[in-house]
């Protein structure tokens, strides 16, 4: 049995040492403490500020990106209204909107529809960007022809003739003429089923007052998920848009925000708690719980972010909500997980 001797005495030198180095560990214990705080604190308070600055640049976009067709379908119904472009010329109408496309590339269509239901306009395809026609026989409801146009927006081939159309009967011109000034219409789903689109329309009336017909001036949605996917947040960041009952205006995973019903070949809108992106239908849940459904959101800054956890990772979000005064009331938000930043 080996035996274990301890000194009779432990030296005065060896005590103050031995506190001292317990006294300087414990101090370095208590500052590293204190710094990882502060330091998590700081990193906490950056990537708030960080994602507010997201949404911002977010939002500046949104009011540039939806300016413009506000402020094209405003022009013609000012042109048309007092006369300088002629309701009654369908193919002047025609020319102009052509021309008009040439300058301002984030617009998909522009348009004129009368008080007979008769459609003037020019646009441009989805996918290769080629631009195209369309008018109603005699300027009146009745057949529509779509035609692809040559380097002088002249007609050159058919790529649509359908037997029956009506401008006074689509929801832009009902609710422009019901509305009496701008507004724009409800997100609707091509009938294509390649995109999603909303038109800013305009009611037109003469010097005397007298309705005239609609401006209006469509634009694809798929334009800001673009934009959202090229303004990268993080590596696995997201930023989307929702409306206020939760259906998806954008998404920068480029989720389209629309979706096949079950059991039939109808496309439908997509609602965000039920994109097939987990993070996106959490945050979108999220997002709804801080904001109850209500344009204005919540009046305190900090009841605007949010957190969830998914698969072992914490994400910390930000919500804004958007308005432009003319009728859309929309969400923007930016989601970052932990790991992309700690």
């Amino acid at each position: 049995m080996v035996t274990v001797k301890f000194p009779k005495t432990i030296s005065l030198r060896s005590v103050l040492l031995f506190g001292s180095l317990t006294i300087t560990l414990l101090g370095m214990g208590l500052m590293a403490l204190l710094a990882w705080g502060s330091s998590t604190r700081a990193i906490d308070a950056a990537t708030t500020q960080l994602r507010i600055e997201i949404n911002q640049r977010i939002i500046e976009h949104l009011d540039s990106y939806l300016g413009v067709p506000r402020k094209i379908s405003t022009a013609n119904a000012n042109l048309i209204g007092s006369g300088i472009l002629p309701a009654t010329d369908g193919q002047l109408l025609i020319a102009h909107f052509w021309q008009q496309m040439q300058l301002f590339d984030t617009v998909s269509s522009i348009y004129f529809s009368n008080t007979e239901g008769g459609l003037a306009n020019a646009g441009k395809e989805l996918m290769d960007k080629s631009l195209y026609v369309i008018h109603t026989e005699n300027f009146v409801a009745g057949p529509f022809y779509k035609h692809a146009t040559d380097e002088n927006g002249q007609p050159v081939r058919l790529l649509v003739e359908l037997p029956n159309f009506d401008g006074r009967s689509r929801p832009w011109y009902q609710k422009a003429r019901a509305r009496g000034w701008f507004s724009w219409s409800e997100p609707y789903i091509l009938f294509t089923g390649q995109d999603i689109s909303i038109s800013a329309s305009v009611p037109v009336y003469d010097e005397h007052n007298s309705f005239m017909g609609v401006a209006a001036v469509d634009i694809f949605l798929s334009d800001l998920a673009n934009y959202l996917k090229e303004f990268s947040v993080s590596e696995r960041g997201q930023s989307i848009i929702i409306e206020k009952q939760g259906t998806m205006i954008a998404a920068s995973t480029g989720e389209r925000p629309f979706i096949q019903a079950q059991g039939t070949k109808a496309a439908v809108r997509l609602l965000a708690t039920e994109s097939s992106n987990p993070v996106t239908a959490k945050a979108a849940e999220a997002i709804l719980a801080v904001c109850n459904g209500t344009p204005e959101c919540r009046s305190s800054q900090e009841a605007n972010n949010f957190h969830f956890l998914h698969e072992g990772v914490h994400y910390e979000g930000r919500v804004s909500p958007y308005s432009d005064g003319y009728g859309l009331d929309w969400y923007v938000a930016t989601i970052i997980p932990n790991t992309d930043y700690m």
